[in-house]
């Protein structure tokens, strides 16, 4: 209850810095020289998830790659798009190297189970139909072209109890929302210590989303400050992998199973 009390004021104490009272700037608003992309028509299958955050938050190539893998793990046909160029983390968690852009990596998930890794969202659209899901390790700097990608109608965003991070993810949302009017949003909060706290921050940034954009996302799990993240990344391999059962894998095999029930193969999300 105390951190649901303390959570509350402190997304009030910025509330109003989400508040935009002037028009939007050339770079966030569809111009008559730049046409806004084309929304998803509904019913058209869509494969794509981006994983994003509004800034470099912990976890967001570490959610990336394991819900991937879990997807993988469960049976769905899937791929993953390591599209941070400036860091390619996935390539360090998945220890695979890429032969070339046209000809993605296959990651073993088990004995029977398989993925495949592309290191650009072009690579992977030549191919993607072959996919019930192409997860995406999106960085923000991908949301803030004008338009955005026009597949992105599709997000996962982390979040943590940052203020500033709340305000770089709401102002994300904001600007792909101008694009997308139906966006499917997902959460997953970060940098958190019990799953009381994540909730209540997400039912928090729900009631903003909601009253300002009128976007509903859905709370797709939490995930814990972890020294096994780091030791993850150091040993090359994702934490779903191990054999070893934690708080972490549970965490993130949560996740994994929210986002297969929110988003089905292939992009049409279920209705809720």
């Amino acid at each position: 209850m105390t951190a649901r009390k303390h959570l509350g004021r402190g997304l009030e104490s910025v509330s109003h810095l989400f508040l935009s009272r002037h028009d939007p700037s050339p770079s966030e608003a569809p111009s008559e020289q730049e046409a806004p992309a084309p929304a998803v028509e509904p019913g058209v299958p869509v494969p794509y998830l981006f994983v994003t955050s509004g800034s470099d938050v912990i976890g967001r190539a570490v959610v990336a790659c394991n819900v991937a893998l879990e997807l993988a793990r469960r049976g769905h046909a899937t791929a993953v798009v390591d599209a941070d160029a400036s860091q390619p983390n996935l390539r360090l968690l998945m220890g695979a190297l890429l032969e070339s852009a046209a000809r993605p990596a296959r990651v073993a998930v088990d004995e029977s189970h398989e993925l495949a890794l592309f290191d650009s969202l072009e690579a992977a659209g030549r191919v993607e139909k072959a996919w019930d899901y192409v997860v995406v390790n999106a960085p923000s700097a991908l949301f803030a072209a004008a338009p955005p990608p026009v597949a992105a109608a599709r997000v996962l965003l982390v979040v943590s109890p940052d203020a500033r991070e709340l305000i770089r993810g709401y102002a994300l949302v904001k600007r792909t929302t101008r694009w997308h009017s139906r966006l499917q949003l997902g959460i997953v909060v970060s940098g958190v210590d019990a799953a009381d706290a994540a909730r209540a921050l997400f039912d928090q940034f729900l009631d903003l989303l909601g009253r300002r954009l009128n976007v509903l996302p859905a709370y797709c799990g939490y995930l814990a400050e972890h020294e096994a993240i780091g030791r993850s990344v150091l040993r090359r391999t994702p934490a779903v992998l191990g054999s070893e059962a934690s708080d972490l894998v549970e965490q993130l095999r949560a996740i994994a199973g929210a986002v297969a029930c929110e988003f089905e193969p292939g992009g049409s999300a279920r209705n809720r």
